[in-house]
């Protein structure tokens, strides 16, 4: 997670694995608290990936592509009537 995700989901800290072979490396660089992304609600993390792809990509592309696929599927299910 992100500080800004952090700080708008108002997200609760967790203490930093200590057992963890990881921990060393990650106390250095984030101290001795850590947040676990997967106790945001299920809308919350998909909301963040979707947002994260959307930034990533051309929509107008893609919605030209599923147009694209779209109408091939019309045409091969045509074409399976006649096999």
């Amino acid at each position: 997670m992100t500080r800004q995700q952090i700080d708008k989901y108002d997200h609760p800290p967790n203490p930093a694995k200590l057992t963890d072979p990881r921990a060393g490396k990650f106390l250095e660089n984030h101290g001795d608290t850590s947040w676990e992304v997967d106790a945001l609600r299920p809308e919350v993390l998909n909301d963040i990936v979707v947002t994260a792809i959307e930034n990533l990509i051309n929509i107008e592309t893609y919605d030209d592509i599923v147009s694209e696929e779209a109408a091939d599927v019309d045409i091969l299910k045509k074409l399976k009537k006649h096999l």
